[in-house]
């Protein structure tokens, strides 16, 4: 009786799985849940999947979440020919020693069930196949051990894909610690004390919760691979610390040869303080002021150590690499270059000064330097927002999803620090296209006072302020050539270079097209025109003008070569906008950014601190 109740509950599980076999397109999500309800209704004592306890955290939960014991993800992986995983745009394939032997041992079960469900009959076979059950124990163990090694086999790769994070973090720590010794109000110990948080003993690494699990039951070939991300970083933190203490040591002995020498400390002699209980959170988040004119001083070229100016070049040339495999808002660009970041360091620390100058060319030049020193800060704390991260993350950072990308914070900092590299790289390195920007910053910042509503649209950042910027734009370009440059830069067809003559900065050394030189010719008739009447103030009265739009009394009141220079400035404004849509909003920005700046110079002065710059 007992035989045939079992047989009877065998044919069962046999007519089942016919329903859901399909030699041609498997279903796997219904054949796993299938194999469960048959082992449980067979009463086959599942295979112990203890060995999850010493997984990631990310692959318990998706593990002990799963609706069956058997992951369909695991079957599509054991039938494939050639199984691979794309992270970070790498493909890796998973053809290891262990996971390629364990895929044949569980593929060989499953066709030995395949080939059972092919050969029954339920309408002619009297009795179930003998070896179901036997078939299935045996299916059983063999899952649970390729599961074993498909995961570690994942966490491998996924800590070799966590690399680039890592990477930059050590170098973000390799860097501070230098900073931290051209400081006297910080102490070398302070370079050792996030240590702490990135050490392991031989058998335990971190989970994903960040808390230290055992690896004694997983496999030895596996365990150097597991651990290895975080012993990477743990040897280079090390290596650091011992490099940087040697050099304090020999720059306060006079010993240069010192500084040279290897770290060859004994890891087990260093005693790590409880981070928790140490000021290293808050050192890693200083005031803007000390952390951008740190970042400055590492960047430039000038009284820069060379070890501390590398090691910020080896960071900016890793965050770039980072940036191309994780930054998925952005471009994702790859060419983020370390000379955008000198220098905009350079003119963050280096401010043109000048002497011999009267009372309101010194405040035009310091407006002019106020934004100049604007936009150098915007790059810099955009890199600056990065490396903050980089510190926060320092005693987690084997955690983070290995796909990078899946990282919202990281996805953010890097989408800032390219955009500010964009910028840089428009403005820092093209000095004469910075001069103009400032210098028409500088202008329309002065007419601020004594054009009122100009600067109620400026604080009401309304619609018509971006209407009146490409005329002011304009205006200040055609009465100073050096300032054309803008111009230039958003319409260069209308600008030739004269080959004979560049060294003169002045329109005549140009070519220009008919248009253009049209509304130059315009503009000085316009001026003379109003200085008739108002020979001081007729700058005054035609930026009013441009400010009141076509048709103001402000240029009525005069003959029409005034409103015929409107006319035509109108039109010019208009290409303006709309020849390079992305460039003009772009200038737009920057120029709204740097005449708030120059219009509140005192409030900033050269020397003043990026929170007062940012309003922070």
């Amino acid at each position: 009786m007992a035989a045939s109740m079992s047989r009877s509950t065998e044919e069962i599980c046999m007519d089942r799985f016919l329903e859901v076999y399909d030699p041609m397109m498997m279903d796997a999500f219904a054949f796993c849940l299938e194999l469960q309800l048959s082992v449980e209704t067979l009463g086959i004592q599942a295979a112990s999947r203890s060995y999850r306890n010493d997984f990631a955290h990310r692959h318990r939960a998706i593990l002990e979440g799963a609706d069956t014991w058997y992951l369909p993800e695991l079957y599509e992986v054991c039938m494939s020919e050639d199984p691979q995983v794309i992270i970070n745009g790498t493909v890796y394939h998973l053809r290891g020693g262990n996971i390629t032997n364990q895929s044949d041992v569980l593929r060989r079960c499953l066709t030995k069930l395949f080939h059972m469900l092919e050969c029954w009959n339920p309408v002619t076979a009297k009795e179930a196949s003998p070896d179901l059950r036997s078939t299935l124990i045996k299916l059983d163990s063999a899952w649970a051990d390729f599961e074993l090694y498909y995961v570690l086999e994942l966490m491998a790769i996924e800590a070799q894909a966590r690399q680039p994070i890592l990477t930059a973090v050590s170098l973000e720590l390799e860097l501070h610690n230098l900073e931290c010794l051209e400081d006297p109000g910080t102490s070398i110990s302070d370079a050792a004390t996030i240590l702490n948080v990135l050490t392991f003993d031989d058998k335990n690494t971190l989970d994903g919760s960040g808390q230290q699990v055992s690896l004694t039951s997983v496999p030895k070939q596996h365990q150097s691979a597991v651990a290895h991300s975080s012993c990477s970083l743990r040897h280079q933190a090390f290596e650091t610390v011992g490099s940087l203490s040697k050099e304090r040591q020999s720059l306060e002995d006079g010993s240069p040869s010192a500084a040279q020498s290897p770290f060859t400390g004994q890891i087990t002699e260093v005693h790590f303080p409880d981070l928790r209980n140490c000021p290293l959170a808050s050192m890693h988040r200083r005031t803007c002021a000390r952390d951008i004119h740190w970042l400055a001083g590492s960047a430039t070229a000038f009284g820069t150590s060379s070890t501390r100016r590398r090691a910020l070049q080896s960071l900016v040339a890793q965050v770039a690499s980072l940036n191309a495999c994780a930054n998925i808002r952005g471009k994702g660009r790859q060419d983020l270059t370390f000379e955008v970041l000198e220098a905009a360091a350079d003119v963050f620390l280096f401010p043109e000064t000048s002497t011999g100058i009267t009372l309101k060319e010194h405040s035009f030049i310091r407006a002019s330097s106020a934004a100049r020193h604007l936009l150098a800060a915007r790059v810099l704390d955009g890199f600056l927002g990065l490396r903050n991260y980089l510190a926060e993350i320092a005693d987690c950072a084997d955690t983070l999803d290995a796909q990078l990308s899946n990282n919202d914070a990281l996805v953010e900092r890097l989408l800032a620090w390219e955009q500010a590299w964009e910028q840089g790289s428009q403005f820092m390195l093209r000095p004469a296209l910075l001069e103009a920007v400032c210098s028409i910053s500088a202008q329309i910042s002065e007419a601020l006072h004594f054009a009122p509503d100009l600067a109620k649209h400026l604080e009401d950042q309304s619609a018509e302020l971006f209407l009146i910027l490409p005329r002011l734009v304009l205006l200040c370009g055609l009465l100073e050539p050096s300032q054309a440059v803008l111009i230039e830069n958003l319409l260069p067809h209308h600008f030739v270079s004269n080959a004979e003559d560049q060294t003169i900065i002045t329109l005549r050394a140009v070519r220009l097209s008919s248009e253009m030189m049209d509304l130059a010719k315009g503009l000085d008739a316009a001026l003379s025109a109003i200085s008739v009447s108002r020979p001081s103030t007729a700058w005054e009265v035609l930026v009013r003008s441009a400010v009141a739009g076509l048709g103001s009394t402000n240029s009525l009141e005069f003959d029409s070569s005034v409103d015929c220079f409107l006319h035509r400035l109108e039109a010019v404004s208009m290409e303006l906008q709309r020849a390079a849509p992305e460039a003009w909003n772009c200038c737009c920005s920057v120029l709204v950014q740097c005449v708030e700046a120059a219009s509140a110079p005192r409030s900033m002065s050269l020397g003043s601190s990026a929170c007062t710059i940012f309003g922070t």
